[in-house]
């Protein structure tokens, strides 16, 4: 399925909205009441991919002219072999399991964390990485130092990362506050096991060829300046303010949220909404609120991260609208994505568990593809969370009809029939 007229709702709904209530004639009370609220939990993806720059209209010739060798390198066959040759041997079954065990062993330590001490190992890397930046150090080892084993280990990370003129031992006894199961023993053996599994996982690279054919695809981007080319092309792109993906994915949920606004000037109708992000984990930013100026600065600080775990984050949209929304009114999560699930459940394990599970829940689910082909986002697995759940599917690559459709995804629930 490719575009879908449903976003056109959405500029309806925002001429609606725009046009003082008293200068219209009394309507009817949509399915729902007036009085009803409205329950939304985005779901939003903020992986490495969603940094990616989204040219529309005429590119600048200077722009144009990098992009142009970037695809011409990115076309030659060497550079398509090495690439086919480094995705097999990803996909080598070897290296699938010990990916899967290694993965499953850093969960099973995060999850520990969480349960005997009340904070997500994503919540103490914010921590750090604030810390450390109020410190004038890079924040780059905020992963490492959130798991290290030692006070050793993140010294070491701490020369790495802060300037000269930074105490270090200072900035270690504020980190450590972040930290208080480093020297618990069950951490200790956890940290361990994950250690083990990691070990695994790269002597499973090593064997089915990865390390080598990795290392000749960075050697051939050497020789083809590949870094510097693009470098240029970053800095163009912020020298024409060519806005990314995610930019624009922010536009669409902050337009989302001004319109709930709208309506419930002009309508008397609340709306709550939630805000949930994932890349390689989940993150629950914020519960159902009516606050909604407590979303936008998360929305604004959203930054692309690593890679694409949609199951979980599906997984903490639903508990909250479970938990926290009122099974009376009407409840849609929006999930937007612009790539395929390469962490945690599989898209046919979502298949298999979400829809039922949003079904009991009576919850419709809005999702969304933003890439610049089809062909980038798992549009099997976004088109079947939405077909099985009474919602609607939609690929583009524009942010206003982004925009549009998840307006028009929240007037439907409100009481129109999705089209």
């Amino acid at each position: 399925m490719k575009k879908n007229p449903l976003f056109l709702c959405g500029f309806i709904l925002l001429l609606t909205l725009l046009i003082p209530a008293g200068s219209m004639s009394a309507a009817p009370p949509s399915q729902s009441g007036s009085g009803d609220v409205i329950q939304i939990v985005l779901v939003l993806d903020v992986s490495g991919s969603m940094g990616t720059p989204v040219y529309t209209g005429i590119v600048p010739e200077d722009l144009l002219s990098f992009l142009l060798r970037m695809d011409e390198l990115q076309n030659d066959p060497e550079y398509l072999e090495l690439t086919d040759q480094v995705e097999a041997a990803e996909n080598d079954p070897g290296v699938v399991e010990a990916k899967d065990t290694h993965h499953g062993s850093y969960n099973s330590l995060s999850d520990w964390i969480t349960k005997e001490y009340g904070v997500s190992l994503p919540g103490i890397q914010a921590m750090i990485r604030s810390s450390l930046t109020d410190a004038g150090c890079d924040d780059v080892s905020d992963n490492l130092i959130s798991t290290a084993g030692t006070t050793d280990q993140i010294m070491f990370y701490l020369n790495a990362d802060c300037p000269y003129g930074v105490n270090k031992y200072t900035q270690l006894a504020f980190l450590q506050e972040f930290l208080p199961y480093l020297n618990d023993p069950q951490y200790q053996e956890l940290r361990e096991v994950w250690q083990t599994n990691f070990r695994l996982y790269n002597e499973a690279l090593e064997l089915s060829g990865y390390t080598s054919y990795a290392q000749q695809l960075e050697d051939y981007k050497t020789s083809g300046n590949f870094q510097q080319i693009q470098v240029e092309i970053d800095r163009l792109v912020d020298l024409y303010s060519i806005p990314s993906r995610l930019e624009l994915a922010k536009l669409a949920a902050i337009n989302l949220i001004d319109l709930s606004q709208l309506d419930k000037d002009n309508t008397d109708k609340d709306s709550l909404i939630g805000l949930v992000t994932f890349s390689n984990q989940a993150m629950f930013e914020h519960g159902l609120t009516l606050e909604h100026d407590q979303l936008k600065p998360l929305i604004s600080s959203m930054i692309p991260l690593q890679q694409t775990n949609i199951g979980d984050a599906l997984v903490l949209g639903l508990n909250e609208l479970e938990s926290n929304a009122d099974p009376e009114g009407p409840m849609l999560l929006i999930l937007l994505s612009d790539g395929h699930v390469n962490v945690g459940l599989s898209s046919s394990e979502i298949l298999a568990v979400i829809p039922e599970r949003a079904n009991t829940n009576e919850i419709t689910l809005c999702t969304a593809g933003f890439a610049d082909l089809e062909s980038e986002v798992d549009f099997v697995l976004l088109e079947g969370l939405a077909f099985q759940t009474g919602g609607k599917y939609l690929f583009t690559n524009s942010g206003a009809e982004l925009g549009s459709f998840f307006a028009a995804c929240r007037e439907a629930v409100a009481g129109k029939e999705l089209a």
